[in-house]
């Protein structure tokens, strides 16, 4: 493994930032820290730029254990949320520091412009190389930031909540860039982001963090179609989380959900490490892209052994674009559900009508409460 953590546990004072955390990095992987705010994504980036000292555990990059190393000589680029640049020196001044001024090695100062000038090629902006950061939009600072974090060649590059601050636009497009100048450069690439949107678009693995554990690692697809606890369900996608209780388990698994409807479903749809077991309390996910809504005029609204149907009232359609999102009370719980709006987008007028919520039983997902 190039990048490897292992036990890794933070304190300060009576407060544990990080507990027994452990994950590998490969090379040239992209990897997102995704969590909410406090649950120790920035912790683990400051502990591996060497900014912070572990309380336990250790960080080996390449073999190597880092603890032997000041943060100068670890290899490790940083990109912060406020990017930091020298506001009296260029662009190319900006990129062109580290290389000039680096403490494990400098460049000529030729070398160091041909070097400048490939990233301003890169990230597009050779034509701004004279102007300061005051004279930039946000996103050209921010380019200059990453630019002047490779300038270096660092082994290691580290991002934190680069994007936050930009409008939701220009995040999109500077996403892209990040992932297209990783791809290019064969970077090893750590990202910090609560935005799970993010870090599922751009993100070879995903390591799902909270409370300072990592409950959850795996791909994007991984982590979104089959969450390994209640908390990864509820934070990643939307969707409707049930309460329900396991009845039977077997070739199937038979549930039912507080409303007292009963749904079998295959084994394979149970999400957690360990098998679920009769009496059980569970997390009944159903993603909003993959329920279909009726009014309860259309059709009975019973399940069936295909697919399950909960019954409910409209409460709130939302028009976001091509798609509209239906908020929906029942029985069993609050619903979500997702629809082209071409084809609910008059139902606002139906607010308070009585509807049916289906879900196709290979789509049902159960997790560990």
């Amino acid at each position: 493994m190039y990048l490897s953590f292992e036990q890794l546990t933070k304190r300060y004072g009576e407060v544990t930032a990080l507990q027994d955390v452990t994950f590998g990095v490969e090379r040239s992987e992209f990897v997102s820290l995704l969590g909410p705010s406090g649950c120790g994504k920035t912790t683990t980036l400051l502990l591996l730029a060497g900014f912070e000292q572990p309380t336990s555990g250790r960080i080996l990059l390449e073999g190597r254990d880092l603890s032997e190393l000041p943060p100068e000589k670890r290899g490790v680029g940083m990109v912060f949320q406020h990017y930091a640049l020298f506001p009296h020196m260029t662009v190319a001044e900006n990129i062109a520091f580290g290389l000039v001024h680096g403490v494990t090695k400098r460049f000529s100062r030729s070398e160091a412009m041909s070097r400048v000038d490939r990233l301003l090629d890169m990230i597009d902006l050779a034509p701004l190389r004279k102007r300061k950061p005051a004279e930039l939009s946000a996103g050209q600072q921010q380019r200059v930031a990453i630019a002047r974090s490779l300038a270096p060649e660092p082994r290691v590059l580290c991002l934190d909540e680069p994007l936050s601050a930009l409008d939701a636009l220009l995040r999109e497009r500077l996403r892209l860039e990040i992932r297209r100048l990783q791809r290019e450069l064969g970077l090893t690439v750590l990202y910090v982001t609560h935005d799970q949107e993010e870090a599922l678009a751009i993100s070879d693995r995903v390591v799902v963090m909270n409370q300072g554990k990592i409950l959850q690692i795996g791909t994007p697809w991984e982590v979104y179609d089959r969450p390994a606890t209640r908390f990864v369900a509820g934070f990643i996608g939307k969707g409707s989380l049930l309460d329900g209780e396991v009845v039977a388990t077997g070739g199937q698994i038979v549930f039912k959900v507080t409303s007292g409807a009963k749904m079998a479903v295959p084994a394979d749809c149970w999400c957690g490490a360990s098998p679920p077991r009769a009496g059980h309390r569970l997390g009944v996910l159903l993603r909003s892209e993959r329920v279909r809504v009726t009014l309860s005029n259309d059709e009975d609204g019973r399940s069936d052994s295909s697919r399950l149907g909960l019954s409910g009232r409209l409460e709130e359609v939302e028009f976001l674009g091509a798609q509209c999102r239906l908020q929906i009370s029942g029985p069993a719980g609050n619903l979500v559900a997702t629809a082209p709006a071409a084809e609910i987008g008059a139902w606002q007028a139906r607010l308070g009508s009585k509807v049916t919520v289906f879900c196709r039983v290979d789509d049902v997902r159960l997790v560990p409460w």
